[in-house]
């Protein structure tokens, strides 16, 4: 080995070892600038963050989507629906404040049985209203399946149809480097993690949600390396998650809402569209197919109601957290009628 080479292989050791102890300091430092907002609840050994506040029945709770934000997802309207009843937003295993679980092949269900285990333990008790967003409605909806009894009524913010993936083959096309990236960050993740390159990229990352908070956003760059672990975890069992709440999509007379944020590709530029991997062409119907499987969602319950948005974006819950509100008020009102 030439002297050159031994010299980076210590250069590289030593980063790797300052990269280790210092991302141990940004862990603990990170418990102490952003603390959990709620509760740490033991379900066998490990620790779920619920967040729960306000009282009455139904109790609300909150999904968030296949994201690292966790109960952050929900700051603009949690405290609102927590002025008439109880809500409760928690973090997923692995994310924000709550500790990961073993691997497991069954994301869906295994997420269904986490939240039933810590709403139990908490002492929190139905009936539930579940209010999922994005990738937060096919676990709702999985829950929902197990756990129905306790299920009341439910709210979909602008979440993934169990069959988008081929409802939408054939529109857009991935650009095989976007592919490769995403790849190769996937198979890094832990190791970044460790080292604190995924907190690194997350401060280069200044981008926020629409009216939310700094100080959310910092806290969840705060705990990115753990909860991008999760993430990328959970991502592995998209497919396998979707087809599971694809089995399950009866929620029989039970009050639903469903709001659908429609993208607007009219105003987006051309060069904002080639990066979806769109053509011009294509717009009228990658909408209408989406409008399509939005109306779809309303059928699931007979007793739906379906808001179509064209003027909002994804996380309606920060750019229309009045609509939000005002749609799980809606349920909520309607479980205590129906009662």
């Amino acid at each position: 080995m030439s002297k050159t080479i031994k010299i980076l292989a210590l250069l590289i050791f030593v980063l790797v070892c300052f990269g280790l102890i210092n991302e141990k300091l940004n862990k603990q430092q990170a418990l102490i600038d952003y603390p959990p907002k709620g509760k740490l609840i033991d379900i066998g050994g490990r620790n779920m963050h619920l967040d729960c506040r306000g009282s009455g029945s139904p109790t609300v709770i909150f999904e968030s989507g296949l994201d690292t934000s966790g109960s952050l997802s929900w700051s603009l309207v949690h405290d609102e629906i927590a002025k008439t009843t109880r809500a409760c937003a928690y973090d997923r295993a692995g994310m924000m404040w709550s500790d990961p679980r073993p691997n497991t092949n069954n994301i869906g269900k295994a997420i269904a049985d986490d939240l039933n285990a810590t709403l139990t333990t908490a002492g929190e008790q139905g009936p539930f209203v579940m209010v999922g967003h994005s990738f937060g409605g096919p676990y709702v909806t999985i829950f929902t399946k197990y756990y129905g009894d306790s299920v009341a009524g439910l709210v979909l913010v602008d979440t993934s149809h169990p069959e988008q993936v081929e409802r939408m083959k054939g529109l857009a096309q991935e650009h095989w480097f976007d592919t490769a990236t995403y790849a190769v960050m996937d198979f890094f993740e832990p190791a970044w993690s460790i080292v604190g390159l995924t907190r690194v990229f997350a401060k280069l990352n200044t981008a926020k949600e629409p009216n939310q908070s700094d100080y959310d956003a910092q806290a969840i760059d705060a705990y990115s390396p753990i909860s991008g672990e999760s993430h990328t975890i959970e991502s592995h069992d998209y497919q396998h998650t979707l087809a599971q709440a694809n089995k399950a999509l009866d929620f029989g007379e039970r009050p639903l809402v469903v709001i659908s944020a429609i993208a607007n590709f009219d105003e987006i530029p051309e060069e904002e569209l080639e990066e979806y991997g769109l053509s011009r062409a294509l717009v009228p119907e990658v909408k209408r197919r989406q409008v399509e499987m939005a109306k779809e969602q309303v059928t699931w319950s007979a007793n739906g109601r379906h808001i179509l948005l064209y003027d909002t974006a994804h996380y309606v819950q920060f750019t229309k957290p009045n609509i939000v509100i005002d749609a799980v008020n809606e349920v909520v009102a309607d479980v205590r009628s129906n009662k």
